[in-house]
């Protein structure tokens, strides 16, 4: 008897037990962020951010040259999450790189031409280095006193972090008024020593989004300027998310099953009703294939058979 026991139980926690592995993301956090300027120069050193950054962490940097750079070389392991977008008189990027062990501050990229630059940095924990790294990025540029960071398309729609970049000066000593609404985070890098125009900005907006198109940023009086907009998705997670109501057809079953041990036919209702039961589990999760929704069912159905056969064999279900 205790034995016929534990195998209901044990099927009991099979039925009711289903996992959903659907892909869901928590958009990432900026924890710190820094800035720098430098005179004119062909030597653009950057401080990394490292008190407090553990492998893993992203690092962006987005730089404004103050005037045409170039050719520009960037540090080996950093990638670019913005193309650069070069005008007759400004031009700017953002790079990227995960922290790992061992690496050093400050990096180091060279431009052939010298000139004043501007960066602003952040320290991102929670972004993905697998499931989606940087998406939607795009640029615009003016020479007004409305930075207009470009739309983005997420796709599928999922919590990221956007990110908005404004790169601007050259022709003015231009300082942000305003930031799109909704958007924090702010961080700017700005002279401000009546030498120096280069000025670089960032913000950004946690949200789960299909489509974005930020607000402008205002500046107090009108200069050059480039734009990003770019996305960073989130750590994959997974969840346990079952309805009542799926839940109490899995415990039906169960019972259906459990009484099958006794009248055979039971067996056959519990089957019928596992069946819908994946169907409610489909409804409930909606990133598993049902190729892989219909092999965790088939599986969950082959154990217990085996578990039926194995009692029946050396007399359990006695």
């Amino acid at each position: 008897m205790k034995a016929n026991i534990l195998i209901y139980v044990l099927i009991l926690i099979l039925f009711t037990i289903s996992i959903n592995v659907s892909a869901g993301t928590v958009s990432p956090i900026v924890r710190q962020s820094s800035s720098v300027f430098h005179a004119a120069t062909i030597t653009h050193s950057f401080n990394l951010i490292m008190d407090g950054v553990v492998p893993g962490d992203l690092l962006v940097i987005c730089i404004e040259f103050n005037a045409p750079p170039g050719t520009i070389v960037f540090p080996s392991g950093w990638n670019q999450s913005t193309i650069t977008v070069f005008t007759s008189f400004v031009a700017g990027v953002c790079i990227y790189r995960f922290f790992m062990f061992g690496d050093t501050s400050p990096i180091i990229v060279t431009t052939t031409n010298s000139i004043q630059d501007a960066a602003v940095q952040y320290q991102i924990t929670g972004a993905s280095t697998i499931y989606r790294d940087f998406i939607g990025a795009s640029d615009n540029t003016g020479t007004n006193t409305n930075i207009n960071p470009p739309s983005i398309s997420i796709s599928p729609s999922d919590q990221v972090l956007v990110i908005a970049v404004y790169l601007f000066g050259n022709n003015n000593f231009c300082h942000i008024t305003a930031y799109p609404a909704g958007f924090g985070n702010n961080i700017i890098a700005s002279a401000d020593d009546g030498g120096n125009s280069a000025r670089a900005a960032m913000s950004t907006k946690s949200e789960l989004i299909g489509n974005d198109d930020p607000a402008v940023a205002t500046l107090n009086i009108g200069c050059r300027w480039v734009s990003f907009t770019f996305a960073v998705g989130g750590n994959v997670i997974v969840g346990l998310v079952l309805s009542n109501e799926t839940i109490l057809l899995l415990l039906i079953t169960s019972a259906l099953v459990i009484i099958g041990f006794k009248i055979p036919l039971f067996w056959l209702l519990g089957a019928l009703t596992g069946f819908f039961s994946a169907f409610f589990i489909f409804r409930d999760i909606n990133s598993v294939p049902a190729s892989a929704l219909v092999i965790i069912i088939s599986l969950i159905i082959l154990f217990m058979f085996m578990v039926k056969a194995l009692g029946d064999k050396i007399g359990l279900g006695d």
